[in-house]
């Protein structure tokens, strides 16, 4: 879940919640369309616009998002919430029925600035503060898995390069990762658990996705690897 924090002004302080912020579609039948919900959790009224974009993923790890109405139907796509009020939004899939491979999209609740009681603002540099939520919607065939590769792997002075790929149908979170270097005859030369491996551990490979990853290594860590030949193997426990 990414939730984004937008400042407007003035006005007082707004907020509601969206749920689940994360769901699995089929590609056709009843699971292609499903509900979400928005709960206006604080005392005024306010205005919600909900959409659904494309989610991909650079192998930098930055994310490009880009509207398709075409792809969903969302409905209500706008509403007006009172005061501890909610609703249902119903958000239905109009794409491939048999895709090859997982499709992966964000949905997107934000709370739109509208100025509902313009002769009730308070005097001075008050502060409104709107909430943008941004989940997750897989498109998911029947059968998908994720598969991981350790594609390229280099050290650069105290820095290793890993590039991976996704091969697989499905994606996965690189959940518990570890990084084992052996030797060319086998034997165990370093190992980096998940809390040495930031920036990489728990990261969202999509399916059919490539990263590059860099990771600062100890000044002993380095000059360990650089002293030999080796091979990486890696694992992590897969969670989707």
């Amino acid at each position: 879940m990414i939730v984004i924090f937008l400042f407007f002004i003035p006005l007082s302080l707004f907020s509601f919640s969206f749920e689940p912020i994360s769901s699995n579609y089929s590609p056709s039948g009843p699971r292609a369309n499903q509900l979400f919900r928005i709960v206006n959790t604080e005392k005024g009224k306010i205005a919600v616009r909900v959409s659904v974009t494309t989610r991909e993923i650079d192998s930098e790890g930055n994310e490009t998002n880009v509207p398709v109405p075409e792809l969903f139907m969302v409905y209500p796509s706008r509403m007006v919430l009172e005061a501890g009020e909610s609703r249902s939004v119903r958000v239905k899939w109009n794409g491939d029925p048999d895709p090859p491979r997982e499709l992966a999209f964000r949905i997107i609740a934000e709370q739109i600035p509208v100025e509902f009681e313009p002769n009730e603002r308070t005097d001075g540099a008050g502060i409104r503060l709107t909430y943008r939520y941004m989940g997750n919607i897989y498109i998911l065939p029947h059968g998908a898995a994720p598969e991981v590769v350790l594609t390229s792997h280099e050290l650069r002075g105290n820095n290793l390069v890993l590039n991976m790929e996704n091969k697989g149908s499905r994606h996965t979170l690189l959940e518990n990762l570890a990084v084992y270097f052996n030797s060319l005859k086998g034997e165990r030369i370093l190992s980096l658990a998940a809390p040495e491996l930031p920036g990489v551990e728990g990261e969202n490979l999509l399916a059919g996705d490539e990263r590059r990853f860099v990771v600062t290594l100890s000044r002993e860590a380095a000059a360990l690897l650089a002293a030999e030949t080796w091979e990486v193997e890696f694992d992590f426990d897969p969670v989707f």
